[in-house]
């Protein structure tokens, strides 16, 4: 796809224009067949103004037999669900992404073990695309997006046109344009108009197989971007819980509801309850008052201790073999892509100048920018000794132990490593935000993370992990430590205890 570049606001401003509108009045007065339709269009307008490109027609395009077959897996998939309906326990709305431990078990990152969830009856698994297409013709209670997606696509490109789209999107637009005068007016309009058909035709759909399904609890990750399937769920008057999914606060818009938005005169899309992996995030959620403290549970993260072990046992099991480069692990994201690739290009050739082989740079992409990595590519090709690119179906939390040191910008692998115990660099510049823990507003990362403002700091930085690599000083876990301040609980229930 062809991007158009637009002026680039920090991460921080975008934030804060978003808080901002959170609270603008006439936001909180509008309202879209019932919902308060803000939830409905801000998550995909805050990635718009965040990733600062939109697609463009005319670009690289899906083959015609790729899209004929998402399409027929998407019609398969709406009439063997709501003609064969069965009764289940419940439905999960997630991300597929299932990681196999050394000992045969297999646990999702964030959901933990989803056979135990299903110890009573089974659920509806609705799945969505991460990074790879799952199932195309699923049997019924299994959804796969990939399917589900075309066949909204098809006929929002129609509803949009219905005047009661335009009119809230000639509402909203002129809103978000008076934060962002930049923006292109009918880029805007047209982005919120068909956010607001497929708000329409994926609530639909799932209100009509939760109802057939009689179902009684819903269980989503990222709830922001499943705000239709969400919204199905509370019409029925279903319980929903969300599952903490990656690094958030309510700094970011999409946590950023406050006691106000309780009282907002419309149905709204939002959890009912939330489950974190530390007191430092429900910490934040009681502070910014939508959740009452009840409906904050602090849940142990299914996977953090386990690879705290093994990464311990590698460890003392790595045998002395003289000097070596130290392993760097660089999580990507698509909002400071740019920043990124202009940081590791201007190490990567200080390096070289220097004759130097003082770090082995391993780039894990996110799933959701595997389109756009070619700029990654290109530096490991450039520099093949130094860089390489971990392969998509490494799972990041195997990334994060074979590696000695963590560099990243905000990215949730940072905190992961440092539940696990690895050092962790914190890259800081104005676009990509001031670090981590000020970006999050999260005062108790700040002991965990080096900030790192240019090269030549950072040289210094990994100059001195380098010869702390084989001493007893680099081999001391965090565990304790993250305990302690509550970024990852140790002892608290396990998910599916909680939602069970």
């Amino acid at each position: 796809m062809h991007a158009k570049v637009l002026p680039n606001p920090s991460h921080e401003e975008v934030n804060s224009r978003f808080i901002r509108l959170d609270n603008n009045p006439v936001i909180l007065e509008t309202s879209f067949r019932g919902w308060w339709a803000w939830p409905i269009v801000k998550e995909r307008l805050w990635l718009y103004c965040l990733n600062n490109s939109v697609a463009i027609e005319g670009g690289s395009r899906i083959a015609f037999s790729e899209v004929v077959l998402r399409i027929s897996s998407g019609l398969w998939q709406v009439v063997a669900n709501l003609s064969y309906p069965s009764h289940k326990s419940g439905a999960v709305f997630y991300e597929a992404r299932p990681v196999l431990l050394p000992s045969g078990q297999k646990l999702h990152p964030h959901l933990g073990n989803l056979e135990r969830i299903e110890r009573n009856r089974s659920w509806i698994h609705y799945r969505f695309p991460w990074g790879r297409a799952g199932k195309r013709f699923p049997f019924p209670g299994e959804i796969e997006d990939y399917g589900i997606s075309s066949v909204v696509a098809v006929f929002a490109s129609v509803l949009r046109k219905r005047e009661k789209e335009q009119k809230i999107a000639k509402l909203l637009s002129d809103e978000l344009l008076k934060e962002f005068p930049h923006l292109d007016v009918n880029e805007v309009f047209n982005l919120i108009s068909d956010q607001l058909a497929r708000f329409c035709c994926r609530f639909l759909f799932t209100r009509c197989l939760l109802a057939r399904s009689r179902v009684s609890k819903v269980i989503v990750l990222d709830a922001d971007g499943k705000v239709p399937e969400l919204a199905a769920a509370k019409s029925l008057g279903i319980h929903v819980t969300e599952i903490q999914h990656g690094m958030f606060s309510t700094r970011e818009p999409d946590y950023s509801w406050s006691k106000r938005h309780r009282y907002v005169p419309f149905m709204r899309a939002i959890p009912d309850s939330q489950v974190v992996f530390g007191e430092v995030w429900a910490r934040q959620l009681r502070q910014a008052g939508y959740w009452s403290p009840e409906n904050i549970l602090v849940a142990r993260n299914p996977l953090i201790e386990e690879y705290r072990q093994l990464w311990s046992q590698q460890r003392k099991l790595e045998k002395p073999g003289g000097p070596r480069p130290l392993k760097l692990l660089f999580p990507t994201q698509g909002y400071v892509r740019r920043d990124a690739i202009s940081f590791w290009t201007n190490v990567l050739e200080g390096m070289t100048s220097a004759q130097s082989n003082l770090f082995h740079l391993s780039i894990k992409i996110h799933p959701l920018e595997r389109q756009s990595a070619r700029e990654y590519r290109k530096l490991a090709k450039k520099y093949p000794s130094t860089v390489s690119v971990v392969p998509d179906d490494v799972e990041a939390f195997d990334a994060i132990i074979a590696s000695d040191v963590v560099v990243g910008y905000t990215s949730l692998m940072m905190v992961e490593a440092i539940g696990i115990g690895l050092s962790v660099i914190g890259l800081q510049e104005r676009n990509s935000g001031m670090g981590i823990d000020e970006t999050f507003r999260m005062p108790e990362l700040a002991e965990f993370v080096v900030p790192c403002f240019d090269k030549s700091e950072f040289f210094q930085i990994v100059g001195k992990f380098n010869k702390e690599l084989n001493s007893d000083v680099s081999d001391v876990s965090n565990s304790y430590l993250t305990a302690k301040v509550g970024i990852y609980s140790v002892d608290a229930p396990s998910v599916e205890d909680l939602v069970l």
